[in-house]
Order: C-alpha cells, then sequence, then structure tokens
C-alpha cells in the first residue's frame, strides 16, 4: 500500500495512514524550531494513541508512551545527547514497526524502542505537534533488521 510523501504540512498535522504492519516505515524529515521546548509524533487509532514519541528538550528526554482507552500507560524515558535534537536544526525520526515492537532512529542512528501496546493493525492515524516544522513525511517498506 504506497503512500504520497507529504511534504510542508503545518504542524499540527494528522494523515490518514493506508495500513501499518511489521516492514511499515514512517520517516519525517524537519526542523527544530529555535525556542522549542518539546513536540511529539503519534501513531493514533480512534481517540488513542498506540505509539507517542515526545523529545522534551528542557529536560533532555525523550518520553515514550501509549494512551489506551483514555488512560496513558507508564512511561518509557530515553536520555538524550544532545545530538539528536538542535534548536534550529534539521533531523530525520525513523519509526520502524516491527512484529512486537516500534524502532525508533534519529539521524540514522538507533535511538530507542516501544513495544506494542496497541495492535499495529489498529493504527489509522500519523499526528504531529508541537514546536516543530515538518518538511517531508514518507512512508515506507524495510526487511527485517535485527
Amino acid at each position: 500500500m504506497t503512500q504520497p510523501i507529504v511534504t510542508n504540512p503545518v504542524v499540527p498535522f494528522t494523515e490518514h495512514v493506508n495500513g501499518v504492519f511489521p516492514g511499515r516505515t514512517f520517516t519525517i524529515v524537519g526542523t527544530v524550531l529555535s525556542n522549542a521546548t518539546r513536540f511529539s509524533l503519534n501513531l493514533m487509532h480512534a481517540d488513542d494513541i498506540g505509539f507517542h514519541f515526545n523529545p522534551r528538550l528542557e529536560e533532555g528526554v525523550v518520553v515514550l508512551n501509549s494512551r489506551v482507552a483514555g488512560e496513558w500507560q507508564s512511561d518509557k524515558r530515553h536520555p538524550l545527547t544532545g545530538s539528536e535534537f538542535k534548536l534550529g536544526e534539521q533531523f530525520k525520526i525513523m519509526l520502524y514497526c516491527q512484529d512486537n515492537k516500534i524502532r525508533v532512529f534519529v539521524n540514522d542512528k538507533y535511538l530507542t524502542k516501544l513495544k506494542h501496546r496497541v495492535e499495529l493493525y489498529k493504527i489509522s492515524h500519523i499526528n504531529m505537534e508541537g514546536d516543530m516544522s515538518v518538511q517531508s513525511l514518507e512512508f515506507g517498506m524495510m526487511g527485517k533488521v535485527t
């Protein structure tokens, strides 16, 4: 199921996703705003969030989570080194969906992962919001990565 690249959407932004399954990738190229404190990428199912990726620059962490049946689950926090997201600079995030987790790569380097809390097939939208601009959102496929 191919889907066209989305270019220069206005943030906040939500786009329908034509299927989420193992091997599916989402690649976001964006720029951290010069006064940024945080932003988020969300893979959504109705009003729930199956995957929440939230760099909190002021805290020096990325928070991963899910909201199921309206309730936030337990946070997974991953420290940032400061090189992943710099104020006013471009970044590339790739979300790689696997059988039991979503792996996150930032600027072509593995950063972290979150085990599924919502079945992939239920995800219908991707959402981006917060202190960033987005140049492109690309939907892709990738083979198995160990």
